[in-house]
């Protein structure tokens, strides 16, 4: 269950009133701020337009709820968003100074604390800007969480483990228990740090305009359960794909899989119909678990598995380790796949060279390396 926070659905026009810009944000003040200094830049419609001043603003507790609102009002033709305005605002009032409390502002650092919060914030449930309730949650806090999700989700793209929008990944701060996720369908090329979004362990959205990425449940049962993990990525790499479809464990076949882990890559049992026409990425998680406790494995020790049906999920320490653990099981399943086409009868690697190459690396005693 979500949360209460505080996001606007609003309209902006320019002083003809020619032109009307409809956002959502979490921060009304602010984002009219940015509006007012982006005036003139062609980079965005509403600089384009010089629209920066408010004449229509609604309140919500959800941020789903204020996202599904802005896209119902943006596919409304001009007469209807005029009527919704000149209902609530028949003389076309420019509400700016009611939200800012001063207008039009000075530079927009000027109006924020350290924190990055505006200041002498005021609370109010007709949009005013509201005093954040939510204790020691600022989103500034975790500037550097969503920098460390946005650069391992790059490397997706730059490894090449999926295509077009596919695959994600998520960075927990662990003191805290927030997790910085990619929004859902965002393409690579368009993806900022900023875009990262903000959830907690229950799913509740702490901070972000976007939706969290459709695999937010599978990342956080994940790091319930798996308490050394500091970073989940799930990929759509062709091989570890291919091995999933097939509903086929990865085996140990060599010492380049040796080095990573002792194991097979496990692979799931296939989801039932309740559970799949349930909460899916709920049980996608409760898959991984099962597995897990089936073959008695260790997530510090097997940081990586295959989901009958979909793919991998891989995690790590942090999210640069979970996504270098996929891009490694990615070649460990290409590696499978073609040593069993060129040797169908190919046995397991030997447990002694199983020990040697796993132990080097890993343990007290690992000595590759510097």
């Amino acid at each position: 269950m979500q949360k209460e926070y505080n996001f606007w659905v609003y309209i902006v026009t320019n002083y003809k009133r020619n032109a009307l810009y409809v956002g959502v944000t979490n921060n009304l003040a602010r984002r009219l701020q940015e509006h007012y200094n982006n005036r003139g830049k062609p980079e965005t419609f509403a600089g384009k337009y010089y629209c920066y001043n408010l004449v229509y603003h609604e309140w919500y507790p959800y941020v789903l709820n204020a996202i599904d609102r802005e896209k119902e009002l943006k596919n409304w033709l001009r007469e209807k968003k005029v009527e919704l305005i000149e209902a609530a605002n028949p003389e076309w009032q420019f509400l700016n100074k009611e939200i800012c409390g001063e207008w039009p502002p000075t530079r927009l650092d000027d109006k924020l604390d350290a924190d990055g919060s505006l200041q002498d914030d005021k609370s109010g449930a007709d949009g005013s800007l509201r005093e954040d309730k939510r204790g020691a949650f600022k989103p500034d806090k975790f500037k550097y969480l969503k920098e460390q999700a946005y650069e391992a989700n790059m490397e997706i793209q730059r490894q090449k483990l999926a295509i077009y929008t596919f695959g994600n990944v998520s960075a927990i701060d662990r003191t805290t228990g927030v997790v910085a996720i990619k929004p859902s369908g965002v393409p690579y090329s368009e993806l900022r740090p900023d875009d990262m979004v903000l959830v907690d362990l229950e799913n509740n959205v702490l901070e972000g305009i976007k939706r969290p990425s459709s695999d937010t449940k599978t990342h956080t049962l994940l790091y319930r359960h798996f308490k050394n993990i500091g970073g989940v990525c799930h990929t759509h790499s062709t091989y570890a794909v291919a091995w999933a479809q097939a509903m086929r464990a990865i085996p140990n076949l060599g010492t380049t899989h040796a080095d990573h882990l002792v194991a097979a890559v496990p692979v799931t049992e296939v989801m039932s119909d309740e559970m799949i026409l349930g909460d899916y990425e709920h049980e996608t998680g409760n898959q991984i678990l099962d597995i897990f406790r089936k073959e008695n494995l260790s997530p510090e020790e097997v940081e990586m598995v295959l989901v009958a049906c979909h793919g991998p999920f891989a995690w790590g320490k942090d999210a640069a380790k979970a996504v270098y653990n996929a891009t490694v099981l990615e070649e460990l399943a290409k590696m499978a796949y073609l040593t069993l086409h060129i040797n169908p009868l190919t046995p397991p690697i030997k447990q002694t060279l199983i020990g040697k190459h796993y132990f080097r690396k890993h343990g007290a005693n690992a000595y590759y390396g510097q």
